[in-house]
């Protein structure tokens, strides 16, 4: 059993400066792992080149992000087995979930950007949202797929309502392909 307060067995812990707490030092390998607190106070975990700070609202990591996989192929990469339930509705592998309360117009949305080269960036150049279509106590929803152009706003280009109904610049399509578009293309 332990011989006093703190027993160590087949590692190191240096307690040093600036609030860190650094275990498992091999200074052959030169591997360090390292558990801490920085000047801002966001607590971290590193070693062997992975790793994790976790800020106020935030975690950082270097490398890959798995999630449902050891060897993860991109800065995040999901995993998981496709699952049919009630009646033909899937569950699915990644959820984007607004968390604002049940509105028309209200869902998730995945934004792509990047830099921009301009005063702003990085920017988004495009998003596509999966918003509730209709008011109340309804499961209706809608797809609809946004562009910026030339440093301007994203704006919605194209809507698939839940009846299946195609928009391309209208948000009310009543046939099954709409297009209210110029003849200039806009």
């Amino acid at each position: 059993g332990p011989v006093s307060k703190l027993d160590v067995t087949g590692g190191d812990i240096t307690l040093g400066t600036n609030n860190k707490f650094l275990y498992g030092v091999n200074t052959s390998a030169a591997v360090r792992k390292l558990i801490g607190i920085n000047d801002s106070n966001q607590v971290g975990i590193a070693g062997d080149g992975q790793d994790v700070l976790f800020g106020t609202g935030q975690v950082s990591m270097q490398g890959n992000v798995g999630i449902g996989t050891a060897g993860p192929q991109s800065k995040l990469d999901l995993r998981g087995a496709y699952t049919a339930e009630n009646g033909g509705l899937t569950q699915p592998i990644f959820n984007i979930i607004s968390t604002n309360a049940a509105a028309v117009n209200t869902g998730g949305t995945l934004q792509f950007g990047g830099e921009s080269g301009a005063a702003t960036s990085p920017y988004g150049f495009a998003s596509i949202k999966g918003a509730k279509q209709v008011a109340g106590a309804d499961y209706s929803g809608y797809l609809a797929f946004f562009t910026t152009e030339a440093g301007t706003a994203l704006t919605e280009k194209m809507r698939i309502l839940a009846n299946g109904n195609v928009g391309i610049g209208t948000t009310g399509p009543t046939g099954q392909l709409e297009s209210n578009v110029s003849a200039t293309g806009k």
